[in-house]
């Protein structure tokens, strides 16, 4: 009698977890840690600048692209990369690579500072990158390599579930030909904040650290290399650039602009 009774009350149990609408399950550490690592790709904003400063009469404005290929499972990816007027069954999940548009301004100022802004935002679920930046060459001269530090601040919004942002610095290194072409390298250190939330209202429970709904908060720090190459498409306004980003995770990330001004 007891075994029948504990096994209908097992069955029962069952049952109820089934028909829950919302059922949790648990996301293994490798899978976490992929998700977080694209997240910090994400957030690892490039202006695609070069070290060397603009002048106070410099202003530039362009139009661009990043393609962040990832290894992000996909019930973890068709939950929580997503707007909050989207479900969970959105095509985004399927893709092994996300593309985000991006605008571009860089304005020089005094002192061979140069500051500038970067917004991005993704087609399918609207998430929205911001990052601002503030770059001072330290060595500039003719026939000589450019040698300046950026510093910046970027932020991921408007996703369902998840928050991000960071505080970042990089070093940079550049070289022109003629300035036709230029070609400059980073080395980068940032420091990542990150949230995501699997309360009632989600259907993935990472089992981490949690918040006050359920979820995840992580400070992580992350490094980046990248190697970029500018060409002056049409002197002296129109100019084209190309990074490629590599990130802890190994991963490549590639960016694009091409922008007018000087």
């Amino acid at each position: 009698m007891f075994f029948a009774r504990a096994s209908t009350v097992k069955f029962l149990m069952t049952v109820f977890l089934m028909m829950s609408p919302v059922a949790f399950a648990d996301v293994d550490p490798t899978a976490t840690r992929d998700y977080l690592n694209f997240l910090i790709r994400l957030n690892n904003s490039s202006p695609l600048e070069h070290a060397a400063s603009r002048g106070t009469m410099g202003l530039s404005l362009g139009l661009g692209f990043g393609i962040y290929h990832h290894g992000v499972d996909s019930d973890i990816l068709r939950e929580h990369w997503r707007s909050p007027m989207q479900d969970n069954s959105h095509t985004q999940a399927d893709r092994n690579r996300i593309a985000i548009p991006r605008l571009y301004v860089h304005k020089g100022l005094p002192a061979s500072l140069d500051v500038g802004l970067v917004l991005g935002q993704e087609v399918a679920t609207k998430a929205r990158l911001i990052s601002g930046y503030i770059q001072w060459t330290a060595i500039e001269g003719l026939g000589m390599p450019a040698v300046g530090v950026r510093g910046s601040l970027s932020r991921l919004m408007g996703l369902a579930t998840t928050d991000a942002s960071a505080i970042g610095a990089d070093g940079i290194i550049s070289y022109s030909v003629l300035k036709m072409l230029t070609v400059y390298t980073t080395i980068g250190l940032s420091r990542h904040q990150i949230e995501v939330r699997s309360g009632q209202n989600y259907g993935t429970d990472f089992g981490l650290t949690k918040t006050g709904e359920g979820g995840l908060e992580k400070v992580l720090v992350g490094r980046s290399r990248s190697f970029g190459l500018q060409f002056l498409l049409l002197p002296p306004f129109f100019v084209s650039t190309a990074e490629v980003q590599l990130n802890g995770d190994s991963t490549l990330n590639y960016l694009a602009k091409i922008s007018v001004g000087m």
